[in-house]
């Protein structure tokens, strides 16, 4: 007994298109020796099902694995900062009130840059840098390495413990 590879429909021997739903079948079909070795033929309905649900499978376990939340890569400036007192979440505040920032680039080839920007005055000091788990490091153009745990959630980069201080800095997407 021959089975259609399209709809999984039994068909005669020496038939070339399916009674079923007509699809033009050539030589034996997959299904055959799953029938022939007791077990029910498999169809490309019930494939797609098991593909799908593996896909997502791999995607929650990504989304598990990698933190929640999406790529660094891309242009980042600091939103807020936490871990500080009143006072110097005050100086904060006035700092960016007044127009300073500073602007955090991740580029996908593993290189990056850090901008200063005061007014009309900006700086800039490029790094390379990796991720491993929640782990960023970065090493800059002296040599100097920082590793920095790390959380991307939607458009928000939160960096804690910034640069070695009790500092917990939230970055938010540029672009």
């Amino acid at each position: 007994m021959r089975f259609c590879t399209e709809c999984g429909a039994q068909m005669e021997e020496g038939l070339s298109f399916c009674p079923n739903c007509g699809t033009k079948v050539a030589g034996a079909a997959p299904n055959e020796a799953a029938a022939s070795a007791g077990g029910k033929p498999v169809s490309k309905k019930y494939l797609a099902i098991v593909a799908a649900v593996a896909v997502i499978a791999l995607g929650v376990l990504g989304f598990v694995i990698f933190g929640g939340g999406g790529s660094i890569v891309g242009e980042w400036e600091i939103a807020e900062i936490g871990g500080v007192s009143r006072a110097e979440q005050a100086e904060f505040e006035a700092w960016l009130a007044d127009g300073v920032n500073t602007i955090l680039y991740f580029s996908a080839d593993g290189s990056g840059s850090m901008t200063e920007v005061e007014d009309r005055w900006r700086d800039s000091w490029p790094f390379e840098w990796s991720v491993n788990g929640n782990r960023l490091t970065i090493i800059d153009e002296w040599g100097h390495q920082d590793v920095i745990d790390f959380r991307v959630s939607g458009s928000r980069l939160t960096m804690y413990d910034f640069y070695g201080s009790d500092v917990n800095v939230i970055f938010r997407r540029v672009r």
